[in-house]
């Protein structure tokens, strides 16, 4: 049966596993949303339980992603999430009239979201992959993005990048340390992994996986999603912090926000620590 839109909803695994200096795993479960950007005033409209722009049980904020990104190009101004998403692309040397852009991300919950990281794919015509965009967050409200150009998109069907992060997501990360992202496009699975690696060799420090299985945005499914999984925004920057304390426990080595300030490049919304240092944002 044809799903009534394109916007979907991945019911997930995360899956966590530091390699070195001390071995670290846990997983948990959580959903997804993969919008369709055009989607969004039809969402807003025919789903009791979902909004946008407004509260609900799951809600979706435009202004929650590429915050602030009027430092970076003052044109956009308040504009729409796609809109953005458009100017980005012009800055990086892509064109801007892309034909489709979808956003796997997770919603607020109960008014309260945390993404530690959500994905922009943008399609061209004939539904071709032409790029992806990967947002970054953290613990300070900061976010940094990473354009994977069609050039960049492996024959076997996903994008791929190695990069490093010069962006402070986890006390226990060196700056320098790379993303090597590997991005295959979502359909009916999405199987998305971030490996951290370090130097010449791009030795694994930390691997870090998502999977999942795709359903129809419904509003029944939304409403079991949102039972099944209470208060899941909450728990993930819950679990983040629970981690980190055990990662502390077990002395791995820990690194300050303030210590290599030079190596916290492009970020949105920066901190104001980063600010007062004049770093390029």
């Amino acid at each position: 049966m044809a799903m009534p839109f394109n916007t979907r909803l991945y019911q997930c695994r995360v899956i966590h596993e530091r390699l070195v200096p001390r071995h670290h795993r846990f997983s948990y479960g959580i959903y997804m949303l993969y919008f369709d950007l055009d989607e969004l005033p039809a969402l807003d409209r025919t789903c009791r339980f979902f909004s946008v722009d407004k509260p609900n049980l799951v809600s979706f904020y435009q202004a929650d992603h590429l915050k602030d990104f009027s430092a970076i190009y003052p044109e956009t101004g308040g504009r729409s999430l796609s809109e953005r998403l458009r100017a980005l692309l012009r800055g990086q040397g892509l064109p801007g009239d892309f034909e489709k852009a979808y956003l796997l991300t997770m919603p607020r919950i109960l008014g309260y979201v945390f993404n530690p990281v959500s994905f922009y794919f943008v399609f061209g015509q004939n539904k071709t992959p032409v790029a992806c965009v990967v947002e970054v967050g953290n613990t300070f409200n900061e976010m940094k993005t990473y354009l994977v150009k069609d050039a960049r998109l492996a024959g076997d069907g996903f994008f791929r990048l190695c990069v490093p992060k010069h962006f402070y997501v986890s006390p226990f990360g060196k700056l320098a340390d790379l993303f090597d992202f590997i991005l295959p496009v979502p359909d009916e699975q999405v199987r998305i992994c971030i490996n951290t690696v370090r130097g010449d060799e791009h030795a694994k420090i930390l691997t870090s996986s998502l999977s999942g299985t795709a359903k129809p945005f419904s509003e029944g499914l939304l409403l079991a999603c949102f039972c099944r999984y209470p208060l899941l925004t909450m728990k993930v920057i819950g679990m983040i912090h629970f981690q980190a304390l055990l990662l502390w426990l077990k002395k791995i080595p820990f690194y300050r926000k303030e210590e290599e300030p030079h190596l916290q490049t492009d970020v949105l919304n920066a901190h104001a620590s980063l600010k007062k240092r004049k770093i390029h944002v």
